[in-house]
């Protein structure tokens, strides 16, 4: 069998929460349809290993590797060694469609791009590499070079039903090893006690299309594509019965969705419910009282509510138009209902001010007041490669000339340079910013990070 190592960057730990506990499934989706077809994959994880392990064990004649805006400064590295060993070397993730033709343009090292979904991709990237061949010409959902010309494949959508649960088998997984790490790294305010890990069933988010949806979204899809409730009762179940899982944060976006959740709870009635409970994203305009109790009947123990701003009209220029009524009316709900909050605010949007960073505040100790929080993230913005505030930024002729042939940006200085564009904190957005997320990440016991979510 041809090996296949998929490798996932993450940035720096000094960043970013220690989080060390969840299983990239990024990977494993792609990785498991690959197995399918016979090919010896396994998964490298600098989440788990050391970059310099990673590096080490790199010995197939395919590397796939994870992208990030924030981890790029390690991709260069990762790839060099990847092609000094002869491997065929392919990019995906988060940043990787909308940085595509920086990437093949910057690097010699790197020899495809895929663009969105990388199952199939991967696929008939490894028919070629078993073929002897270079040549990408034709295969959808990748980017390459063709002498001087970067060449962009057809764009196709895979239907999430007909792709495999992901194995968490897959070598390079240590279940125990991750479920584990939740213990130690954990820092969400869930209990622990438990025996928890991730899971995602949707893709995408239905207020993404055609580039609407919230300002600083990066995420690739538009629309929403889902798996079947059957695939998630069993995926759960699985979970549950070969791992003692008793605990899932489900990652999708728009996972309170009434038709999906309502097929779910028939399964729970027909097949037996679940001794699993769940965190959960959802849309304050998802958050109803029917939605609510089909929620607790599911075992949804937390729900993570993207709150954002408590400025009506900031929330309106940054693709979120709800009113702080709806919003203290969904949590009002939670609490009557029994499910913890996790509310998460981004300053720094556009438009932002002094005073509307004050009505954000008040929003939230006013919504404490009427359910249980288990936490709330406090983000600066993070303009990232293929959100709408990133494309209004490469409509700015002098940061298109600074940022728009790159792939290896510097986050923090793509921040200051947007604040000053695009809000009105004064030349000292950036470090007042900072010292307001400071303190109300610290007074919940939140660790200090540049970076929360």
């Amino acid at each position: 069998m041809t090996k296949v190592q998929l490798v996932n960057l993450v940035a720096s730990k000094e960043d970013f929460l220690d989080d060390r506990w969840p299983v990239p499934l990024n990977l494993l989706w792609p990785g498991t349809y690959l197995k399918e077809f016979g090919y010896d994959v396994e998964i490298l994880d600098t989440n788990i290993i050391s970059l310099q392990e990673a590096i080490d064990k790199i010995d197939a004649p395919m590397v796939g590797i994870s992208f990030y805006a924030t981890s790029a400064y390690l991709l260069d590295k990762v790839a060099r060694e990847a092609k000094d060993k002869g491997a065929t070397v392919v990019v995906g993730g988060q940043a990787a469609t909308p940085l595509a033709r920086q990437i093949l343009t910057g690097s010699t090292d790197i020899d495809a791009v895929v663009l969105g979904d990388g199952e199939r991709a991967l696929l008939n990237i490894m028919k070629k590499v078993d073929g002897g061949s270079g040549d990408f010409a034709g295969i959808p959902n990748v980017a390459y070079r063709n002498g001087e010309d970067i060449v962009f494949g057809p764009s196709v959508l895979m239907d999430l039903t007909s792709l495999p649960m992901p194995d968490r088998t897959l070598k390079g997984i240590d279940m125990e090893r991750y479920i584990s790490n939740f213990a130690d790294t954990n820092t969400d305010r869930c209990r622990q006690d438990v025996r928890a890990t991730n899971a995602y069933m949707k893709k995408g988010c239905p207020r993404r299309i055609d580039d609407r949806g919230c300002s600083f979204c990066a995420r690739v899809d538009r629309g929403l594509r889902e798996k079947s409730a059957l695939q998630a009762y069993e995926e759960y179940k699985y979970l549950n019965r070969e791992f003692d899982i008793n605990y899932i944060y489900d990652d999708s976006d728009s996972w309170v969705g009434k038709p999906w959740m309502r097929s779910l709870l028939d399964l729970y009635n027909r097949f037996g419910s679940l001794d699993v409970k769940f965190r959960v994203y959802a849309d304050v305009r998802d958050i109803n009282r029917e939605n609510a109790e089909m929620m607790r009947e599911l075992g949804v123990d937390a729900v993570l509510v993207g709150i954002e701003s408590g400025d009506e009209s900031v929330l309106r220029f940054n693709g979120k138009p709800m009113t702080k009524e709806r919003i203290v009316k969904a949590a009002k709900i939670l609490g009557e209902v029994g499910i913890k909050l996790c509310d998460a605010y981004v300053l720094g949007l556009i438009g932002e001010s002094k005073k509307s960073i004050e009505r954000t505040i008040s929003l939230a100790k006013q919504i404490e007041n009427y359910c249980e929080r288990q936490i709330a993230y406090w983000n600066v913005i993070m303009p990232l490669p293929g959100s709408p505030i990133w494309n209004n930024m490469m409509k700015v002729p002098s940061l298109y000339e600074k940022y728009g042939s790159q792939y290896n940006i510097d986050i923090e200085e793509v921040r200051r340079d947007y604040l000053h564009h695009f809000c009105n904190l004064g030349k000292d957005g950036d470090h007042y910013l900072t010292n307001i997320c400071n303190h109300l990440q610290s007074s919940q016991k939140i660790p200090l990070r540049k970076y929360i979510r």
